[in-house]
């Protein structure tokens, strides 16, 4: 956990050092040093895709819609290329991470539950209804296998897809740019009936993440196995950032999640977006989300 990049860096360095080892601690834990110097050549611009107002299913309030197109008028007043990023296949990826959620242990912590007869959130409730299922009729090496099989079969194409990127003489994609969440943060409460982890779950099945809760950057870890990083864009502005009109809802959820936008509730609230790079890339995901969060500030701090 650390305020600032920086500081993340260093941490990451001193922990993921040959000093210290941790893969001869952790046999999970890939024999890889912390490196250095990730973008070849120096200084070069980056190339970025980014993600638009939905993922195909939610769609985000309004001031992260102005964050998105913020940071993206800024990248291109200094030259990086970026280029909108279809994201045709989240909606399958999400679906899968949310049956991996609730069949792969989910369903397990409602033992303890019953025992110390804690109440269920509302969002635990899958897990409730697995937990009465029986565990055996929610999970076997069958279901397991066929899950895993779908995991690795989305990985490959989504792996594709980003490779196809590269061509006429251009390199891959360095990142996708996208929101981290409908909200900029939501209201005590609403997530339990009207629950929304699109935007981050769509990585858990692809991988790493490295988040920043307002202004303080987290490194946690998630299954594409890519790697993320947030940073901070700029503040919801109830004058700016007005209800949507004459806009019509994806889904019955979509309705409910944009219902709940309040220009007034959510003014002053942080407009954060995420740094997405590709598996084992989280030292390059570092270096491209310092490039973009200065690129921003830069931009903000000359009166755009």
């Amino acid at each position: 956990m650390a305020r600032d990049i920086t500081s993340l860096k260093l941490y990451c360095s001193a922990v993921l050092s040959s000093h210290i080892s941790p893969w001869s601690l952790d046999p999970k834990c890939v024999p890889i040093p912390w490196r250095t110097s990730t973008i070849t050549p120096p200084n070069r611009k980056l190339r970025i895709g980014i993600i638009g107002d939905d993922d195909g299913q939610h769609t985000v309030h309004p001031p992260i819609s102005r964050g998105l197109l913020l940071t993206r008028v800024a990248l291109e007043a200094v030259g990086h290329e970026v280029f909108s990023w279809a994201p045709t296949t989240h909606p399958e990826i999400c679906a899968l991470t949310g049956e991996a959620f609730v069949r792969l242990g989910g369903a397990a912590i409602m033992k303890l539950t019953k025992e110390h007869d804690e109440p269920v959130f509302g969002s635990m409730k899958p897990y409730e209804h697995y937990y009465e299922a029986g565990e055996n009729d929610t999970l076997g090496p069958t279901k397991l296998r066929e899950m895993i099989v779908r995991r690795n079969a989305l990985q490959k194409k989504y792996s594709d897809r980003w490779n196809e990127t590269g061509k006429e003489g251009k390199g891959v994609m360095d990142a996708i740019v996208c929101a981290s969440s409908v909200w900029t943060a939501p209201r005590a409460g609403v997530t339990q009936d009207t629950f929304s982890v699109n935007w981050t779950s769509v990585w858990n099945l692809l991988g790493k993440t490295i988040g920043n809760v307002e202004r303080m950057i987290i490194l946690t870890s998630a299954v594409l196995d890519y790697a993320v990083c947030t940073f901070p864009v700029t503040f919801a502005d109830k004058e700016k950032d007005q209800k949507r009109t004459n806009w019509a809802p994806l889904n019955e959820l979509d309705g409910r999640l944009q219902a709940d936008y309040d220009p007034d509730f959510y003014h002053d609230t942080p407009v954060v977006l995420q740094c997405v790079g590709r598996r084992l890339e989280e030292e390059k995901v570092l270096d491209m989300t310092e490039i973009i969060s200065t690129t921003v500030k830069d931009y903000l701090s000359r009166g755009r």
